[in-house]
């Protein structure tokens, strides 16, 4: 999603002109966003379906402090940005090996950010993530220090592929492609953070992920769009969780990570909800700073 358009309104009494269908994209998008459940729908079909009153949709805005400054600049940045396609992810029935786990090590050097952020592995932890292409490795780290990520990827025997490292010095997503060719089959990937060149993890993570070609009419579907996001949607829909995170935008990542958070354990669930809040945070900041109030 694009979060810096030419609003097509730029103060309330402007949106407020605005039809009844825009209204509610914008009401449902924002929420969306911002993590609001004062007003939830399904917004990848709401101009599908009957509109809600424009009432109604007015008196949502104007209720339960629904909108803070911050997020009236979402709600205009969401209108003038077009339909954004969001992912329903059909997580598939294979069932992850023993092991999958996030475990934090001794006191080291790193430097968190504030919130309860925790170093994660971006993949199912109680299913088997599948992909169909090239796979891309997503984690979140929360350090401000100079870190790096070591990643070790094992084949399903346990046996060494090859050994990635990848550097930063922000937090946020890091997103590390697997350099050797894969074929299908099921793989591990053992991953540890690391700061200021300690030898020392600061945490360390074990996830699994399978290989898998897509149905042939699925194949047809991804095939006959050129658009990433559209195709993220599909892969999600398919179960295919590599693929459709790596071709998400910033809206569509954010509402997979809840979606993954809703079928994770207690641990990993906490991690993927901190996480989605910091991505909402700096989603709306961003939005903020590029928004006529």
């Amino acid at each position: 999603m694009n979060l810096n358009p030419e609003p097509v309104c730029k103060t309330i009494m402007e949106c407020l002109n605005l039809s009844a269908t825009a209204i509610e994209r914008g009401l449902c998008e924002a929420g969306k966003l911002l993590g609001r459940k004062h007003y939830t729908c399904n917004c990848r079909h709401s101009e599908d379906r009957t509109t809600h009153d424009k009432s109604f949709l007015l008196s949502q805005m104007f209720s339960n402090n629904f909108f803070s400054q911050i997020s009236w600049a979402v709600f205009f940045s969401v209108l003038g940005s077009g339909s954004v396609a969001l992912a329903d992810y059909n997580p598939p029935d294979a069932e992850v090996p023993d092991g999958s786990t996030v475990a934090n090590g001794s006191r080291t050097s790193c430097i968190m950010e504030e919130g309860n952020t925790a170093f994660t592995p971006l993949i199912p932890l109680t299913h088997l993530a599948k992909g169909d292409r090239q796979p891309e490795l997503a984690f979140y780290v929360p350090t401000t220090s100079e870190y790096r990520v070591d990643i070790g990827l094992l084949d399903s025997d346990g046996e060494f592929l090859e050994f990635i490292e990848a550097t930063g010095t922000e937090p946020g997503i890091v997103s590390v492609p697997v350099t050797m060719i894969l074929e299908t089959g099921r793989y591990q990937i053992h991953a540890g953070l690391a700061c200021d060149d300690a030898s020392q993890y600061h945490t360390e993570a074990i996830a699994y992920f399978e290989l898998e070609a897509l149905p042939e009419a699925v194949q047809t579907e991804v095939a006959d769009t050129a658009d990433a996001a559209t195709q993220s949607e599909i892969y999600a829909d398919a179960g295919y969780w590599l693929d459709a995170f790596t071709l998400a935008d910033e809206t569509q990542r954010l509402d997979l990570l809840q979606q993954l958070a809703s079928l994770e354990t207690t641990e990993q669930q906490a991690n993927l909800v901190a996480i989605a809040e910091a991505l909402t945070m700096k989603q709306t900041t961003d939005v903020t700073a590029h928004t006529v109030p």
